[in-house]
């Protein structure tokens, strides 16, 4: 009989802390899916931007080219860092550095971007494709 009390107990703190932890599951989940809408909304205006062909659009056309992936991966770098952050617990040393990954990472990106959108504009018109 003492077991089972004991089981018992141990099953009821189990219960508490899963729902204590509840918001936190349900936030990262948000983040995520967030992340996921924004994507397909991106992939969408990717899509729309690059069947421009008018010579005066063919900026926008090149620029969408360029920034796609980078500016996909930092949203997907925000969104999986961001659900880290509220899963992860505080008290876990280096809590606080997750976002601060998140930003390093942004950056990098950042960077590449820049880098593509300079190799998309300086580069001749047949080596892009037209």
């Amino acid at each position: 009989m003492n077991a089972s009390v004991t089981n018992a107990a141990f099953i009821n703190t189990l219960i508490a802390q899963w729902l204590a932890a509840l918001p936190f599951w349900i936030m990262a989940a948000v983040i995520i899916g967030a992340t996921l809408v924004a994507h397909v909304l991106l992939k969408y205006i990717h899509f729309r931007l690059r069947r421009l062909n008018d010579s005066r659009l063919h900026l926008m056309s090149t620029t969408a080219i360029a920034i796609h992936p980078p500016l996909v991966g930092v949203l997907w770098t925000y969104g999986l860092f961001g659900a880290a952050y509220f899963l992860i617990p505080p008290a876990v040393q280096g809590h606080s550095l997750i976002m601060t990954a998140a930003h390093f990472c942004a950056a990098l990106l950042g960077v590449w971007l820049l880098v593509r959108v300079a190799r998309r504009l300086v580069s001749p018109p047949h080596s892009r494709g037209c």
